[in-house]
């Protein structure tokens, strides 16, 4: 079971200005301590940030790349750095998102594909079928993905997709497996109660411990991400007290997973 820290779950303007508010490399001693197996790297902590950090992040892996870049004509320069970064960073995947346009789908394909084709062999290029998107049906989201692998055949990248599995209704997490299947090799966790606040697991265990189950019995044997914890987008939220959380959340989720 390989976990990772999003590095987004430790900054405070991820949904505002994106400007970085943290130098990451400063937790990357403490990251590892906590038992992580890398991080997902939130593309503005490589893009915006002076050099030295950028190349201290090296220091630990970087397990999946977080990309926004858009997949229209107009996102070129965008999927070129972040192809860059899987690059820089050797990195193994890279998380994806389509945009909300249906009439755009034949071009939000055609240069999904592109990109993917331009990865190494047995890259991971995940799509998070996100609500907001296109995909956020599991029909469309197979439909999207078969195409997908289609246009990439001989490639040998591997066209997967990423769940949210304690944030979705009861059901839906059986509905994303039966579409998907195998194609379903990563996993952000951030559990959230009915006004939509992050919690943390252990306030939250009975569910948790459920969708785990159900997860093993479809043969889940994907990454994780601790994605958002509880105290992301409240009041004082700050670096220090997310990460602790972040810490005691992994512990929890490798625990119940390992020891149902």
């Amino acid at each position: 079971m390989e976990i990772f820290l999003a590095t987004v779950a430790l900054e405070k303007n991820r949904w505002s200005t994106r400007v970085p508010s943290v130098r990451v490399s400063e937790y990357l001693p403490r990251i590892r301590e906590a038992g992580f197996d890398g991080i997902e790297l939130w593309e503005n902590h490589s893009e915006s940030v002076p050099a030295d950090e950028r190349e201290a992040l090296g220091a630990i892996p970087v397990g999946i790349f977080n990309s926004y870049c858009d997949f229209t004509d107009a996102g070129a320069d965008a999927r070129s750095r972040a192809l860059k970064a899987c690059a820089d960073f050797g990195s193994g995947g890279l998380k994806w998102n389509v945009g909300k346009e249906a009439e755009r789908r034949g071009e939000f394909l055609r240069h999904a594909a592109a990109m993917a084709r331009a990865l190494p062999r047995e890259f991971r290029f995940l799509c998070e079928c996100h609500p907001g998107t296109i995909l956020e049906a599991p029909a469309e989201a197979k439909r999207f993905l078969d195409e997908l692998e289609a246009a990439t055949e001989g490639s040998a990248v591997r066209i997967g997709s990423i769940v949210h599995p304690f944030n979705i209704e009861e059901g839906a997490l059986e509905a994303w497996f039966d579409a998907l299947g195998a194609r379903i090799d990563h996993a952000h966790v951030q559990p959230r109660d009915a006004k939509g606040r992050v919690l943390a697991l252990k306030f939250d265990e009975a569910r948790v411990r459920r969708r785990l189950a159900a997860m093993k019995a479809r043969g889940f044997g994907g990454t994780w991400t601790i994605e958002f914890v509880e105290g992301t987008g409240q009041p004082g939220e700050n670096p220090e007290s997310l990460f602790r959380q972040a810490r005691e959340d992994h512990d929890l989720l490798r625990a119940w997973w390992e020891r149902p």
